[in-house]
């Protein structure tokens, strides 16, 4: 009834009431704001790096890349940052001279300033090229150009080959050459002469085919090759235009001159030959005399003879003048020998002396023919003074064994066979007796090399008799085994080649190589492996050791290499590693370049806030993380700690457990409520939901208490 009666009322309270509460809702999920803070104030600066850039060509834009202030605040501590353009004034690119360029830093009065200079590019200065004179063909040379440019204060800057352009070299022809040289609108220039280059020499490069010759012969310069030679260094060919002279009209060796003649220059050289004379080299029989058998008494007659001449430039004559003979006589029969004389040679010819037809034998005295010995008869006979014919012959009776010689020996005994002596008659040196001698027996002598072993082959030494050198006894020898030298290095290893090494056997000069494997940039040990910065390889047989080591500290060791930074922060030791390259004498490899240790360690980035690679010392290491594969920059061996930055738990902050004063602000504290002008809207609606409330219930309790008394 009631709500029939005041529905419309009942309703506009209800809504407002659950507006209230809607706004009440959304103002209390409010954060309170909080209270701004001033910053701090500049109150001065100071230009603590100029900018890269301070000297400016006419047209150029300021650039304050690298320039940066030091600020000082109110309160007294001081910061650092990078000037901007917008900051700078006084600057005039169109304008030549020293600027002075102010700095003003936003929102202050504070200023300060450096020092610009612009300038423009008056002219180039030219240092000529070491060579200004060429030859003809020649090509250019720009060894010591120098090109500078001038700026209008005077100063001067070199500019590299590429800034400018270089024209007008040509040694095409002779005579002097303007070299233009061009940057930007700026032009300058220098000059060269060239000239052709003079005669200095000819050589024979090659001697003529013929270089012996007899008196009379002509010149032949077949197969002469003549080089002539300038004076820029180049040759030529100049065999057709030469001249050939010489005298080979006597026997001797002779000077022949080569002579060119070029541009009124005349150069000679020469070349020897022999001139060789005529002369008889060999004679033969042409044709031989007519009468060839003479009687005792007559004399020679060369009727008919004749020789063959060869002479020894080859020409061939017949000669039957000028031919001496010796060795004819006649007084004896017999068969006699003739001599034929000529030019120096000589040739013998045979003839035959007979007795003549009424020969009588002229007898000689009895010689004797064969002497007699101690027992065969011996013999003497005369002859014909003319003919040798014998005459009469008679027997000489045998002489008899004289006197008996002393023992001599026949045969000296040896190590195998007997010897033997005898005695001898002293006039017909017969053998009288003989006497047996025994065999020696053998000596056996040191062992000889039959043969010599080796380093990889025995050997074999045998004795010998020292009398008779027979052999005795042989000895086998094992080979010696190769004694090697230490290694030399013939090539180093590079990046891009392998290296050699050679060692020589002291006894064979067996010689052995050995190759080196090409410089590496990466050395790998199990799971760790270490990269070598920059453009340097590892020397050749370096070693890589790493290995973790975490597992194997102790508690006391860990606790040695954890790390507390000036800041506070916790670190946690992950991982603790060796690592370590030596050289091939296991020395310490000290790198100029950057050693980047390697190994499979991925980082729980979940758990720790940061992370940080140091050393047993606690020097900060570079390193990187990707692709799961830990990486440690450093400049050498040693023990590299990983540490994770501990996380800090939260903690509750109890504000009232705080005996602080407050600070001034706008907020007023109510019942335990703080109370901000921001709050004001909030605490009307409540007041506003809380008599409407009221209201509600005053008519319910009305509509109620009407409901009884009915």
């Amino acid at each position: 009834m009631i709500f029939r009666k005041h529905k419309f009322l009942l309703s506009l309270l209800f809504i407002l009431l659950a507006a209230t509460l809607f706004a009440f809702g959304a103002y209390a999920d409010d954060e309170t704001p909080t209270v701004p803070i001033d910053p701090p104030d500049v109150t001065a600066i100071k230009l603590k790096s100029l900018p890269v850039k301070t000297f400016y060509l006419v047209g150029e834009k300021l650039d304050m890349s690298g320039a940066e202030l030091e600020l000082t605040y109110d309160s007294g501590t001081k910061g650092t940052t990078l000037v901007k353009l917008d900051w700078t004034s006084g600057f005039n690119s169109s304008k030549e001279g020293v600027q002075k360029i102010t700095v003003t830093y936003p929102g202050t009065k504070c200023k300060t300033t450096f020092n610009v200079e612009v300038v423009s590019e008056k002219s180039l200065k030219v240092f000529s090229p070491n060579t200004l004179t060429y030859f003809v063909g020649d090509a250019e040379d720009r060894s010591g150009l120098s090109v500078s440019v001038v700026y209008s204060n005077g100063k001067s800057a070199e500019l590299a080959p590429s800034d400018y352009t270089v024209k007008g070299f040509s040694t095409n022809t002779i005579g002097e050459k303007t070299i233009t040289i061009s940057y930007k609108k700026l032009t300058a220039s220098y000059k060269i002469t060239v000239f052709e280059p003079a005669l200095t020499k000819i050589e024979i490069s090659k001697v003529p085919n013929k270089l012996t010759y007899y008196i009379g012969e002509p010149l032949d310069s077949s197969g002469l090759a003549v080089t002539a030679y300038y004076e820029n260094g180049k040759t030529a060919d100049v065999t057709p235009y030469v001249t050939v002279s010489g005298d080979v009209s006597s026997a001797g060796s002779k000077n022949v001159t080569v002579s060119y003649s070029e541009n009124d220059r005349i150069e000679s050289t020469i070349y020897r030959v022999t001139v060789i004379g005529v002369e008889v080299r060999n004679i033969v029989f042409a044709t031989y005399p007519n009468k060839t058998t003479y009687y005792e008494g007559e004399f020679f007659d060369p009727t008919g003879i004749s020789v063959t001449v060869t002479y020894n430039n080859g020409e061939v004559k017949t000669v039957s003048e000028g031919i001496r003979y010796m060795g004819f006589e006649s007084e004896t029969v017999g068969e006699k020998t003739v001599t034929l004389f000529y030019d120096g040679f000589q040739l013998d010819f045979k003839v035959n002396v007979t007795v003549s037809p009424s020969h009588v034998h002229k007898e000689s005295e009895f010689k004797t023919t064969s002497e007699p010995t101690c027992t065969l008869e011996g013999s003497e006979s005369t002859t014909c003074l003319v003919c040798f014919a014998v005459v009469t012959t008679r027997a000489i009776a045998p002489l008899g064994h004289g006197i008996e010689s002393m023992p001599i020996q026949t045969k000296a005994p040896n190590c195998t066979e007997d010897g033997s002596t005898a005695t001898y008659c002293m006039i017909c040196n017969d053998v009288a007796t003989v006497t047996i001698l025994p065999a020696l027996g053998h000596t056996e002598g040191a062992p000889q090399f039959v043969v010599i072993p080796t380093c990889t082959t025995g050997g074999l030494t045998k004795t010998y008799c020292k009398v008779c050198q027979a052999e005795v006894n042989a000895y086998d020898l094992k080979a010696y085994g190769h004694e090697f030298s230490p290694w030399v290095l013939l090539t180093e290893a590079t990046g891009e080649n392998d290296g050699m090494e050679e060692r020589v056997c002291a006894t064979c000069q067996l010689v052995e190589n050995n190759i080196i494997p090409k410089l590496v940039r990466t050395l790998t040990s199990a799971e760790f492996n270490v990269t070598l910065g920059g453009n340097a390889y590892f020397p050749s047989y370096s070693n890589f050791y790493g290995s973790c080591i975490t597992e194997s500290l102790s508690v006391a060791e860990k606790i040695a290499l954890t790390l507390t930074d000036s800041s506070g922060k916790e670190y946690e030791i992950l991982e603790v590693f060796d690592f370590a390259v030596t050289t091939s004498k296991g020395e310490d490899f000290i790198s100029s370049s950057e050693l980047i240790f390697s190994a499979a360690s991925t980082l729980p980035y979940e758990e720790y806030s940061s992370f940080i690679v140091y050393d047993e010392e606690f020097n900060e290491i570079s390193y990187f993380d990707e692709g799961g594969k830990l990486s440690i920059v450093c400049k050498g061996n040693g023990r590299f700690v990983l540490a994770g930055e501990v996380i800090p738990e939260e903690t509750e902050v109890q504000t009232d457990a705080v005996d602080t004063e407050p600070e001034q602000t706008d907020s007023i504290p109510v019942s335990g409520i703080v109370i901000t002008p921001n709050n004001y809207v909030q605490i009307a609606l409540l007041i506003v939901a809380f008599i409407l409330l009221i209201a509600f219930i005053s008519c319910l309790c009305s509509y109620a208490s009407k409901r009884k008394r009915q």
